[in-house]
């Protein structure tokens, strides 16, 4: 997937205001923590980077979320940029 819905608010009481409230949620999943980043430089068919986190439950169990460079770059240029509003 080279695509992610990004959803970008001033504040947590905006987004909490826009359903954004993940205690409320009713399904949803236990807490996860990220222990760790684990970069692969050549991680796609194409040869571009990826980014695998690392992430613990409560009971102990590892998740991972992989996530491509491009994809990444993309959120992190949105976070900076002061942008808000709903952006694909």
């Amino acid at each position: 997937m080279n695509s992610i819905n990004m959803n970008v608010f001033p504040d947590a009481d905006e987004a909490t205001g826009c359903g954004f409230n993940y205690n409320e949620w009713d399904k949803r999943p236990e807490l996860i923590t990220a222990t760790e980043a684990v970069i692969v430089l050549n991680g796609t068919v194409q040869g571009l980077p990826t980014v695998d986190l690392i992430c613990v439950d409560e009971q102990g169990n590892k998740h991972v979320m992989m996530i491509t460079g491009r994809l990444l770059k993309a959120v992190v240029d949105v976070a900076f940029s002061g942008q808000q509003g709903s952006t694909k």
